[in-house]
């Protein structure tokens, strides 16, 4: 997740929350023996680890950002993930609740193109990008229903209070270590007033439908959770609403962080998933 600091505001928000644990305060998902996972459409994006890799003469890979899988070829996740990262070196792992059975299985993905939308990367608006496999992903399981997420219906634009799950390899703390298990935990969607009020005007996102902001009491994103899913069950169905953007620090209770919203890009994200459009304005990484 993009961190971004005003040192007036991180005092504030330090001496008001004294007592709040600056921690990713979710818990482990773990599906039993030879079941299903949970989350089947979760993706992990690693890159080559030079150093090592030239070290040990075989490539190593590190987990950096996550992401969601919409189909078989395609997965949703945050366009500063891929700032200045050459495809070559890139891969997806998916539906892993531990990412060390995935380097036993040696199942990644390669990743053929990525595609944006009027990508922003200095006010970090519009971050969110689409990547395609080479390949089509065939989950472990032969899962009828739930390999892959759910998009938002377009008129799923308010979701002020409603409950969501955030889900991710990331740190536990911040400036932490990257996990090698996947962490869930429940942040709320408030109000970009609400967002204002507690961020201020220069901090808080546009006061439009292209951002979320959600928080959660103690449980929250952090580094490496980037470009992974806002799962919020609307009618007891899970949808992926968001995706992890930015914030400014690491489960400070009362501080929300801030996702790119679905829905304003779905007619984009239909077109380009189901092979409509090969470019549109429309930034292109090969």
């Amino acid at each position: 997740m993009f961190y971004i600091y005003s040192v007036a505001f991180l005092l504030t928000a330090f001496i008001g929350n004294l007592y709040a644990t600056p921690i990713v305060g979710g818990e482990v998902v773990y599906s039993p023996k030879y079941a299903a996972p949970k989350y089947p459409f979760i993706v992990s994006i690693q890159e080559i680890r030079e150093a090592v890799s030239r070290s040990l003469g075989v490539h190593e890979y590190r987990h950096f950002c996550g992401g969601a899988m919409l189909n078989a070829k395609w997965f949703v996740s945050a366009a500063h993930c891929f700032l200045r990262k050459k495809l070559a070196r890139i891969a997806a792992v998916i539906g892993h609740e531990n990412l060390l059975n995935a380097q036993q299985n040696n199942s990644r993905y390669t990743i053929e193109r990525v595609q944006f939308i009027y990508y922003q990367p200095t006010n970090i608006q519009n971050d969110i990008a689409l990547a395609r496999l080479k390949k089509r992903y065939v989950p472990e399981f032969n899962l009828v229903n739930g390999a892959f997420t759910h998009l938002p219906l377009a008129g799923m634009k308010n979701l002020s209070g409603v409950s969501c799950q955030i889900i991710g390899y990331g740190a536990t703390q911040y400036a932490g270590e990257l996990q090698n298990n996947l962490i869930e935990g429940e942040v709320s969607v408030i109000t970009k007033q609400q967002c204002t009020e507690i961020l201020g005007r220069i901090l808080a996102p546009p006061h439009d439908e292209t951002t979320l902001c959600a928080l959660g009491d103690n449980q929250d994103t952090c580094q490496g959770d980037s470009g992974g899913p806002l799962i919020c069950k609307l009618n007891n169905t899970p949808y992926i609403c968001g995706i992890v953007s930015h914030g400014l620090t690491c489960g400070i209770r009362g501080v929300p962080s801030i996702y790119t919203a679905i829905v304003p890009y779905l007619e984009w994200i239909k077109l380009v998933i189901n092979d409509k459009i090969e470019q549109t304005q429309i930034n292109k990484l090969k």
